[in-house]
């Protein structure tokens, strides 16, 4: 089986391209600073074309990410999420898990973290993490997934729709995005 797992709703569409796996797990759906979040980000998760295959996780963010002295709240929110995936692990075998990488992308503490809780809780699976790549650059085990961007415009609508994107406006993902095996599994990459 093959999974992803994102920190937030629109997560899956950004970084990665969500038809492909069997499951969708996303952790965090309320934040402490927007009230309405959780609505918002249910309404459009009601409305994915793939709500069938999405987990919701439906925990707090912790909001460290914005406010360094939210320590127990980040605490909180790691310890919820461990539990959260260790129950996951008992319930489902997944033999590839495609998530956050281990920089955050841009340096999100909430990507940072289910990097580190997935790779944690699935260390014995094939974990695969989002990588930039020049064509001049090459990595043994990076591998290309051409994105679907009618697929993309299409769920950032329903994001836009329901007040639940997150990202940039205008930001248009690449045609092909690449993804490199975690260091546990590739001990000569540290990108993951």
């Amino acid at each position: 089986m093959k999974a992803l797992v994102v920190a937030h709703p629109d997560d899956e569409i950004i970084w990665f391209t969500p038809q492909i796996f069997d499951i969708i797990v996303i952790a965090f759906l309320a934040r402490h600073d927007k009230p309405y979040a959780s609505y918002c980000r249910q309404q459009a998760i009601a409305a994915h074309p793939l709500k069938e295959k999405i987990i919701l996780l439906k925990i707090e963010e912790s909001g460290y990410w914005k406010d360094k002295n939210r320590v127990s709240q980040l605490t909180l929110s790691k310890k919820i999420l461990f539990d959260s995936l260790f129950h996951l692990k008992e319930k489902f075998s997944f033999a590839e898990i495609f998530t956050h990488n281990s920089q955050g992308e841009y340096g999100h503490d909430d990507h940072i973290l289910v990097n580190e809780a997935v790779t944690t809780v699935f260390s014995k699976a094939k974990i695969f993490c989002p990588i930039e790549l020049n064509d001049s650059d090459h990595l043994p085990d990076a591998i290309l997934v051409k994105n679907d961007l009618d697929f993309y415009f299409k769920v950032k609508e329903l994001y836009v729709k329901n007040r639940a994107w997150t990202w940039k406006s205008d930001y248009i993902p690449p045609d092909n995005l690449y993804y490199s095996l975690h260091q546990s599994m590739s001990f000569n990459n540290d990108n993951c």
